[in-house]
């Protein structure tokens, strides 16, 4: 056992933090290849780019912009034509398919859903969509796993005892979890040990401080630091 927890010995193992490339003119599993997506919600839309660029350049790769943030669809527009394949740009708070259908031709590349909608999950599976279905119980992970996915968003993993990921996976061996929900980079590897093979992470995580005073350099700095402690 790695120092992540079960099978999730990234450094040993060598697997990459970073894979943005296509393979036989389709997405590789980006959810595999990068292990931390940060979710905008509400972050404005003048600061977004100059954030994105900061974070990006410090070493995360996947963007999550929340449905419910106002001008998400021209968030993430603008974000794919700035940032073209640097980068993977997805719709999170998604809740039934004409979410769906208005992210996927804004240009969103995968999907974050708060809860198991079936709808969605069919949505993305039979257009070959990566989704992270969000789940808290087993009976949730089942219909995921039902669809043949086996990624799924855990939240809120804040407060969770520490075993119960992993008694989870137990009768469901092939699932993976994400944690959502009081994660930060000063805590991430504390959620990895529990059983967590990604996480997601609130725009918050850089600090009020240097978010609101559009401290973008520092940020980058930040990111980047913390990116190679955890992850070399």
């Amino acid at each position: 056992m790695g120092a992540y927890g079960p099978d999730l010995e990234w450094r040993s193992r060598g697997l990459p933090l970073i894979k943005n490339k296509e393979r036989n003119g389709r997405m590789t599993d980006i959810f595999k290849d990068n292990r931390v997506c940060v979710i905008m919600r509400n972050l404005p839309t003048k600061d977004i780019k100059d954030f994105v660029k900061a974070v990006s350049e410090g070493g995360i790769k996947l963007f999550e912009v929340t449905m419910n943030t106002e001008d998400a669809l021209q968030q993430i527009r603008l974000l794919r034509a700035e940032f073209g394949s640097e980068i993977f740009v997805g719709a999170g708070t998604v809740l039934n398919k004409k979410m769906c259908e208005t992210a996927r031709d804004a240009g969103a590349q995968f999907f974050v859903t708060p809860s198991v909608n079936r709808e969605v999950l069919e949505f993305c599976v039979e257009r070959k969509i990566p989704v992270l279905p969000g789940i808290y119980t087993a009976s949730e992970a089942a219909v995921c796993l039902e669809y043949g996915i086996h990624r799924m968003k855990f939240f809120p993993a804040v407060g969770v005892s520490e075993n119960y990921v992993k008694a989870l996976q137990g009768p469901f061996q092939e699932a993976e979890f994400w944690a959502v929900g009081g994660v930060s980079l000063e805590n991430l590897e504390d959620y990895m040990a529990r059983g967590f093979q990604g996480v997601g992470l609130g725009s918050s995580f850089v600090g009020k401080e240097l978010l609101e005073g559009g401290q973008w350099e520092k940020i980058r700095e930040y990111v980047s630091k913390r990116m190679k402690e955890i992850f070399g």
